[in-house]
């Protein structure tokens, strides 16, 4: 996977936009998971979305932890196929991802929204479409937030 990932850090895709969607984005409550969700998302103008976590599992002892304290845990190539914004200013994406490669991973459909002055993102995601919002209790989606680092 390694070599993957860096195969698609060198792409460039759209990095002339700029989208509210783009940046660092924590959840320090998906902290010490060693699955999905993990603790830091980074989407980048480069349309790649990176996931990381923060502590090694016990049986990860040859991992490398970056600089800033993070390991790599995932990452997935995406495009944005829709964006509005809504009455109350929420900003609404909807971005089709697959999982480390375009053509051979699987395809995710995340439906986002970005609320509270651009600090909090929300998600529903999964592989079988978009879900209709992002408060579906439909057990085919998965529920994520994550908040803005400054």
């Amino acid at each position: 996977m390694r070599c993957k990932l860096f195969h698609y850090q060198l792409r460039l895709v759209s990095g002339s936009k700029k989208e509210e969607l783009y940046g660092t984005w924590i959840n320090e409550e998906y902290k010490g998971r060693h699955s999905a969700p993990f603790e830091v998302m980074v989407i980048s103008n480069e349309g790649i979305m990176y996931f990381y976590k923060t502590e090694k599992a016990v049986w990860e002892t040859d991992i490398e932890v970056s600089k800033n304290g993070w390991i790599i845990e995932d990452f997935h190539v995406f495009t944005i196929e829709d964006k509005w914004t809504d009455s109350d200013s929420n900003i609404w994406y909807k971005v089709k991802a697959a999982e480390g490669s375009e053509d051979l991973g699987e395809k995710k459909y995340l439906l986002m929204r970005i609320s509270d002055l651009n600090r909090v993102i929300e998600f529903m995601v999964s592989s079988l479409g978009y879900a209709d919002d992002t408060t579906s209790t439909k057990t085919e989606y998965a529920h994520r937030t994550y908040y803005r680092q400054e």
